[in-house]
Formats: C-alpha cells, sequence, structure tokens
C-alpha cells in the first residue's frame, strides 16, 4: 500500500513482530519513506494510526517541531469528524 505525503510517496507496511511487542501502533520514517502499522488492531484504530502517522509526516517533511501530545490531539479531531488517508492499494 502507498500513499502521499506532501509529494513525496510512502509505502505502509505490517508493523515487526518486535515492535508489536514494544506495543507501538505504528511508526512514520520520513526518511525511508516508510510508515508501519500494526495491522492486527481493528480497522477504525488502523485508520486512526495512519492518521496519526501521516501527521508525523506533514510536520516532518516541512521541518515543522512538534511533540507527540500535539499530533495525538490533533490526529484524534481530525479523525473523530470524518478525515481519512487516502491509500493506493497497488504496490
Amino acid at each position: 500500500m502507498k500513499i502521499d505525503i506532501c509529494g513525496h510517496p510512502f509505502t505502509i507496511v505490517v508493523n515487526s513482530d518486535e515492535e508489536k511487542r514494544e506495543g507501538n501502533l505504528g511508526k512514520c520514517d520520513t526518511m525511508s519513506g516508510v510508515i508501519k502499522i500494526n495491522m492486527t488492531c481493528p480497522k477504525f484504530l488502523q485508520e486512526s494510526v495512519l492518521v496519526h502517522e501521516w501527521i508525523h509526516g506533514v510536520f516532518d517533511l516541512n521541518g515543522i517541531s512538534h511533540q507527540e501530545i500535539q499530533v495525538a490531539v490533533l490526529a484524534n479531531e481530525l479523525y473523530r469528524v470524518g478525515f481519512r488517508v487516502t491509500v493506493e492499494e497497488k504496490e
């Protein structure tokens, strides 16, 4: 799966077993263009986590300093009002 953040392609991949054990639901690696999502959680949570990681990518790519709580609050409210990240299913 792929998404576009600020004109940059990102690949969405399933979290590794190690990351699942650490309790991470997602991670955005802007340098490598990869977003990892824990695909074992419910679909609504996967969508919410993707919005969260997308925001990290937007901030990072624009050089905006941010804290996790800022991303979490913004992502939760955007998701609550219906914002979703468009995913391209093709590889």
